[in-house]
């Protein structure tokens, strides 16, 4: 009887032990399946961000002119023909006109020579809608030449269309080396949705901080301009109501003041049409300091136009403050599609 019951009890602890076993057997397999889960979830993360790496890797520009003087109907397309870089294969030569091979922001400037009996005005284009436009003032004599340019930092999708188009006018001047020229850099990429790459990785996610931190995903730039002919006193702030493109929301209408929404280098622009019967002087002024000037020269009489436009490259401080002045002068002209402009974007 004894031996029996001792024999019950060791049954009984090894079919306990059996069954703990195959307990933890379950958990084992629920932990490892968990944990190849886990790896499996790591590993698409990494490829998230490899391909995130690789995006921000790629390069986007392009500068084409022409090579001689030539002749365009108003509305067409100008063909830029002669490349002279095109990396990202976005624009067409044959057709004039950049498709967007990525989202992101780009910025595009055109340099339009005008010259001979008509003024030319030529405008930045994209997905059909004019942004912003240059007038080369060659209305008034045979042999009279004068170049007008511009510039417009403009969010673009992938697939978008960018060219310059002849707005009215018809005769553009070149050389060998190209004076009316068409031009475009991508500055920056469209972030990714970054939410979709969980992970407890530590390694992983200090570098998408990393990449945060170093601007790649901080998108700033501004394109804006006025849309007809006004005056300002010497020494105040010009105002450019007319807001193309405000990323960031740095740039403020009402005061024609941008202000820094975080540290880094900057490029600005500006673009201004004088006319009348004195010379206007704009510059760009950050902190309070002029830094570069433009001089538009509509000293010579009362219909007379002309084109100044200067640009600078600005390390500023968040909080930083950059603006464009009337140093000296007072009217400045424009149209519907702004040819008085400014511009500027975070590099």
């Amino acid at each position: 009887m004894f031996r029996e019951a001792v024999f019950g009890l060791i049954l009984a602890f090894l079919v306990t032990c059996i069954i703990l076993q195959e307990k933890r057997f379950e958990e084992l397999d629920s932990a490892h399946s968990h944990l190849w889960n886990r790896i499996e979830e790591l590993t698409q993360a990494n490829q998230n961000l490899s391909n995130i790496v690789h995006d921000s890797s790629k390069k986007v520009a392009f500068t084409a002119g022409t090579s001689g003087a030539g002749n365009i109907g108003t509305g067409s397309t100008i063909a830029f023909p002669v490349v002279i870089n095109n990396e990202g294969g976005g624009y067409n030569p044959g057709t004039g006109v950049f498709t967007a091979p990525t989202s992101g922001q780009y910025v595009f400037f055109v340099s339009a020579q005008g010259y001979g009996s008509n003024t030319l005005y030529v405008s930045i284009v994209h997905n059909g809608g004019a942004k912003v436009m240059t007038m080369s003032d060659g209305g008034r004599g045979k042999d009279f030449y004068d170049s007008g340019t511009n510039l417009a930092a403009l969010n673009l999708q992938q697939g978008d269309t960018v060219l310059a188009k002849c707005q009215s006018g018809s005769s553009y001047y070149s050389e060998g080396i190209p004076i009316t020229t068409f031009s475009v850099a991508c500055i920056i990429l469209q972030e990714k949705r970054f939410e979709e790459l969980e992970s407890e990785h530590s390694h992983l996610w200090n570098k998408v901080e990393d990449l945060t931190q170093n601007g790649s995903l901080n998108k700033v730039a501004f394109t804006a301009g006025t849309s007809g002919a006004g005056n300002v006193g010497t020494g105040s702030t010009i105002v450019f109501p007319v807001v193309i493109n405000n990323e960031g929301g740095g740039y403020n209408p009402d005061t024609g003041v941008f202000t820094a929404p975080r540290s880094g280098q900057y490029v600005f622009f500006v673009s201004a049409q004088g006319y009348g019967s004195d010379t206007l002087y704009v510059s760009i002024v950050h902190n309070g300091g002029a830094k570069v000037m433009t001089m538009s020269d509509g000293g010579r009489g009362k219909d007379f136009y002309d084109s100044g436009t200067n640009l600078a490259a600005l390390n500023l401080q968040q909080g930083d403050t950059v603006w464009a002045k009337c140093q000296s002068g007072s009217s400045f002209y424009s149209e519907g599609i702004p040819i008085t402009t400014f511009s500027g974007f975070l590099i």
